[in-house]
């Protein structure tokens, strides 16, 4: 009997720590689109059964996740809607679409999520089907400070509006 190896029961999500996290919109307490991913899992995910599993932080509102579709705003893996998903407290249940082979990145997008009132909340946690060992994201990367526009050189020589199209 070889105990090194997983049995399906205790598939593993990859890389366990770090997966990437992208924020449509980084200001604390606005809406945005999260997109996790790439990792993968260890398992042969199967199209309409399998699912993928993301437990946010406290302070992260996902009730919006699965609200009514509007405009095929809805979450995705890999690019394609999901088959159904569903939001239990802090905990958002995506079935993925289509098979996806061992292996495989993985990357999914989950729409209408509020950000935190506060940055350092940490990350989220990501499962497959079969459970534990699960990966988590880097922490939600959240600011309290909207980016500044990259300040406009003045260029000689070119009309403004409140030259009447002259030149200077």
């Amino acid at each position: 009997l070889n105990h090194f190896f997983p049995s399906p029961a205790e598939a593993d999500i990859s890389p366990t720590t770090g997966i990437p996290l992208e924020l449509s919109e980084t200001l604390i307490n606005q809406r945005s689109t999260y997109t996790v991913g790439p990792f993968t899992s260890s398992l042969n995910l199967t199209a309409d059964t399998s699912q993928l599993t993301f437990t946010f932080p406290a302070g992260v509102d996902v009730s919006g996740v699965t609200a009514l579709v509007f405009n095929g705003v809805t979450p995705r893996v890999n690019g394609v809607a999901a088959a159904t998903s569903s939001v239990t407290g802090q905990v958002v249940t995506v079935t993925v679409p289509q098979n996806i082979a061992a292996g495989t990145d993985i990357t999914v997008e989950l729409p209408r999520v509020v950000n935190p009132a506060t940055a350092g909340v940490g990350g989220i946690t990501v499962d497959d089907t079969a459970g534990a060992p699960v990966g988590t994201t880097v922490g939600i990367p959240v600011t309290s400070v909207s980016p500044q526009p990259a300040p406009q050189e003045e260029v000689e020589g070119i009309a403004s509006p409140d030259t009447a199209g002259q030149l200077a």
